[in-house]
């Protein structure tokens, strides 16, 4: 039903949050003087801090999720978030036989 859809929905965009802090956190140790329109202030802990309280929250739902419904749901967008990589290598083992 709808709700599924939307429990499905909102783990996916979820995982793409969790992507956007990973690569905000690495980009942060790996290109600390990189030019940016907008710079979190405070240094590589403020960061992790910034990144953790919301990180927190996803995963607490997550979880939550999971204690009240079963894994149903999590399964099914945990499959649909795995076809990204595996599209992605499939497309990319095509490109270079070309």
């Amino acid at each position: 039903g709808f709700s599924n859809l939307l429990k499905i929905d909102v783990t996916v965009y979820s995982a793409g949050i969790l992507l956007e802090f990973a690569a905000l956190f690495a980009l942060r140790i790996k290109e600390p003087t990189m030019e940016r329109p907008f710079k979190i202030p405070g240094g590589i802990a403020v960061v992790a801090l910034v990144a953790l309280v919301p990180t927190v929250v996803i995963l607490f739902a997550l979880a939550n999720n999971v204690q009240a419904e079963g894994w149903g749901t999590l399964r099914i967008a945990l499959i649909a978030l795995a076809t990204g990589p595996v599209v992605y290598m499939f497309r990319r083992s095509k490109r270079s036989i070309a």
